[in-house]
């Protein structure tokens, strides 16, 4: 279903941009663009690394679906999608919030070590992560209220010995912006991945320990 999803937002989302319609002044024309980030707070990986973990896993895939794998900020209304005007990440979405995810492990699943793939090291499992939506989601028709960032996505838990799949997850977080501005809905982006990346460490701790197998050396 969220293949789906995908594949119908791919086709609509270049015609969507080529249209007028009222997004609201925060996503007309303006000044150059700001760089903002998501996920950024918490421990670092180095924090993490001198805990005592009973597990080891690696971050197999960070995937988003096509509109939202980039550094641009979505903006749904309805059935209209664009990007916002004037704002980017610092990077890649899927990079930063591969990021949070390892941060949030080293706070709420204290039981697991959760390596990033490109270090390498011995693991038992993979996660995987397939992220569907990621959008400042408005309802107002005149578009002038602040909007409520969404996150929606799946984890799954892949045994690395074989590549099968263990487990699987879906999660989900919404925040409310403060105000319709910039560091505003960038602040609320932060707050949703905050939730969403503890939703994936929390399901993972408690259900890593039961899927325990023979390690491997990550890829």
């Amino acid at each position: 279903m969220i293949l789906r999803r995908h594949l119908a937002l791919t086709t609509v989302i270049g015609a969507l941009l080529l249209l007028g319609g009222c997004f609201g002044k925060l996503l007309s024309g303006g000044p150059p663009e700001a760089l903002y980030r998501f996920g950024a707070t918490g421990p670092d990986a180095a924090a993490q690394a001198a805990t005592p973990a009973a597990l080891t896993l690696v971050l197999d895939q960070v995937a988003f679906a096509p509109e939202i794998d980039g550094d641009r900020l979505l903006a749904v209304h309805g059935d209209s999608v664009r990007y916002i005007a004037g704002m980017r990440w610092v990077s890649g979405a899927p990079g930063l919030f591969g990021q949070s995810v390892i941060r949030s492990f080293a706070v709420h699943a204290t039981a697991l070590r959760l390596l990033p793939r490109q270090t390498g090291g011995i693991a038992t499992l993979g996660l995987s992560l397939d992220i569907a939506r990621f959008e400042a989601h408005y309802d107002d028709d005149a578009m002038d209220t602040p909007p409520v960032v969404v996150i929606e996505g799946d984890a799954t838990l892949v045994r690395l010995s074989d590549r099968t799949i263990s487990a699987t997850h879906h999660f989900s977080a919404r925040a409310p912006a403060d105000l319709n501005r910039g560091a505003a809905i960038a602040a609320a982006f932060d707050t949703a991945t905050n939730q969403a990346t503890a939703q994936i460490a929390d399901w993972a701790q408690a259900t890593g320990a039961t899927l325990a197998g023979p390690v491997v050396a990550a890829k």
